[in-house]
């Protein structure tokens, strides 16, 4: 399930998932290509045709500081496609930043999966243009020109709103990033 923020930019998270780099635990990456046919995903050499599961959106107002959050338990249910893909399509190469927002060690095992929330930031890197002024600090940074299009919480279905550990833990991320 996801959590979005309402009325952020994607683009103001840069300098935010700077500052929460400490809790960076993983990247992915895969392809997404768009057409009239509908959304497909090359991930893992699998060419996926993504096919929405749509639900209503919750809504959630005065979480911190008056923002208002978007609980979504649409998700996409992949098909496998040996096929060709549409002709007229667009492409993107998406990479997806994972930052851990509770620590798995402070919650016991057989809780784990109820409190697992992590953040999720989707971007793409700027296309290679010419830089007369290379900087050899850049080559390993993995914000150097990266453009966020997307974030979100990625919680389990059976996270508890409700709760006050959870709520405590997804305001204590929020405090860092807005």
């Amino acid at each position: 399930m996801r959590i979005y923020v309402n009325s952020y930019n994607p683009i103001d998270m840069l300098d935010k998932i700077k500052k929460i780099d400490v809790n960076f635990s993983k990247y992915t990456k895969y392809i997404e290509i768009v057409s009239n046919k509908g959304v497909y995903k090359i991930e893992n050499n699998n060419l996926l045709k993504l096919h929405v599961v749509d639900y209503p959106v919750q809504i959630l107002k005065h979480f911190y500081k008056n923002l208002v959050l978007f609980i979504d338990k649409s998700y996409f249910k992949p098909e496998n496609i040996y096929s060709q893909i549409p002709p007229e399509h667009e492409i993107r190469d998406v990479t997806c930043f994972y930052y851990e927002v509770c620590d798995p060690k402070l919650v016991s095992k057989k809780k784990k999966n109820d409190y697992t929330i992590q953040l999720v930031v989707e971007g793409t890197y700027k296309e290679n243009d010419i830089n007369l002024q290379t900087n050899s600090n850049n080559a390993n940074n993995k914000y150097y020109r990266y453009v966020p299009h997307d974030f979100y919480f990625l919680v389990n279905d059976n996270f508890d709103f409700d709760n006050y550990f959870c709520k405590e833990v997804i305001n204590e991320f929020l405090s860092q990033l807005f």
